[in-house]
């Protein structure tokens, strides 16, 4: 085989992985920030301290726009919005990370119950709340096999 041809098939094969690599990595620093996110928050009995909640808001951004399209980082990202009770913004940030989410595993009854529950906080009412409440409890088989970080 000429050298042209060989270069011709080595070449892309290289890129491909190079590109594989880069988001092997990407991957794993993502999945860093959020078990370190998770870790934090499996530990709180209450709010956390404002600091402590900036803080893990950023690792579960980070992670996020590592890997925009992980439906875990999205659910952990709404649970901590969702926890600002005191800040409608974050309230309504948390929200749309959970719909997200939900986008992305319509199974998940972590992310269910934590949009009924961010719901109900809110005051709402009416079907959106009773789709939740029946998602939640249809998808709760499922808990087990999709673990939250």
């Amino acid at each position: 085989m000429p050298t042209a041809a060989r270069l011709v098939a080595v070449v892309p094969l290289l890129l491909g992985l190079a590109w594989a690599s880069v988001a092997a990595v990407d991957v794993i620093r993502a999945d860093s920030l959020l078990r370190e996110a998770g870790t934090e928050m499996s530990t709180w009995a209450a709010a956390p301290a404002v600091e402590t909640w900036n803080s893990v808001h950023e690792k579960l951004q980070s992670a996020i726009e590592l890997r925009p399209r992980d439906p875990a980082g999205l659910e952990l990202m709404g649970l901590l919005g969702t926890m600002r009770r005191d800040s409608p913004k974050f309230m309504d940030e948390g929200l749309a990370h959970l719909v997200k989410a939900l986008e992305f595993r319509p199974v998940s009854p972590h992310a269910w119950a934590s949009l009924l529950e961010a719901r109900y906080a809110r005051g709402e009412s009416g079907p959106a709340l009773e789709l939740a409440l029946a998602r939640a409890a249809r998808n709760r088989d499922v808990i087990d096999a999709v673990p939250l970080r």
